[in-house]
């Protein structure tokens, strides 16, 4: 088991957890506005489990969902579409994406993809 990115990955996800739901209770106490955004991102994430895995860990932070996965044909690359409730800084929240792909490609195919 690669055990080092496993710590990676769920570092990754705790800090992702705990800044989503500061935002939420945020949002939700003192009334802070929300800055929605709908991002479109083409995965370097191949098989099933690689875009389940993705697709959940986006699922559970909270202020973000995947609305859809769209399949590549032939040799493109499947599309993920994600809703942003609180960040509209789509440079931002596209790094953090893959950042996010980067740790769960390392964990599922190792450092040397």
């Amino acid at each position: 088991m690669r055990l080092r990115e496993l710590w990676a990955y769920l570092a990754l996800m705790s800090s992702g957890i705990t800044h989503g739901s500061w935002d939420v209770v945020r949002s939700a106490w003192f009334g802070a506005p929300s800055a929605p955004a709908i991002l479109e991102m083409s995965l370097r994430c191949r098989s099933d489990v690689e875009i389940s895995l993705f697709s959940a860990s986006i699922a559970i932070t909270p202020g973000t969902i995947v609305l859809g996965v769209a399949a590549g044909r032939n040799d493109d690359h499947a599309t993920i579409f994600v809703h942003s409730l609180y960040d509209n800084d789509r440079t931002r929240v596209m790094k953090e994406l893959m950042e996010l792909e980067d740790s769960i490609l390392d964990l599922i195919r190792g450092r040397r993809r």
